[in-house]
């Protein structure tokens, strides 16, 4: 792989180069998702076709009456990930559908969630992502299908860049 420097405003990523506003765009959607928010999803990394993102269980926001993680936190998790994934095309993706396997749970501390692109089509993009605790133990597996519905622009606004699923 060839390191460019700082000046080209290009990231060095599986031999692509993923431009630096396209980034900062995909961050700036993630951001301003009210449910992303609520949830306190973060991304920790992103390259072209990889995200890794982390949420903390929070026993008032996550947990069901057990005190596990919700399947719903879960769930929601992995469609951030596969889906954040899919944004690193550039392209303005939805979800079409998803199969989540979950394997085992957990109560305290930080999930991290990892998502990639398995097959990138004309009209779609298929994604898979796990879900681990903080023992790195794998709490969850999935696969998703995501429909492509547009470009991402360098646009100011997110409003621009709305999708109808």
């Amino acid at each position: 792989m060839v390191w460019h420097s700082v000046h080209t405003a290009k990231i060095p990523v599986w031999g692509y180069l993923m431009e630096l506003w396209l980034k900062d765009r995909i961050e700036e959607i993630f951001k301003n998702n009210p449910l992303s928010s609520m949830m306190d999803i973060r991304i920790s990394a992103l390259d072209v076709g990889e995200v890794t993102l982390t949420m903390p269980i929070a026993s008032e926001i996550h947990t069901n009456v057990y005190g596990f993680v919700h399947g719903g936190s879960l769930f929601t998790l992995v469609d951030s990930v596969m889906g954040i994934a899919g944004l690193t095309t550039g392209n303005l993706v939805v979800t079409s559908d998803i199969n989540i396997r979950f394997i085992t749970n957990s109560k305290k501390g930080m999930l991290t969630a990892s998502g990639r692109i398995i097959h990138k089509g004309k009209d779609h993009i298929i994604t898979e992502a796990e879900i681990r605790d903080k023992r790195e133990r794998l709490l969850v597996k999935a696969q998703g299908s995501y429909f492509i519905r547009g470009q991402i622009t360098a646009a100011d606004s997110a409003q621009q860049n709305e999708v109808t699923a």
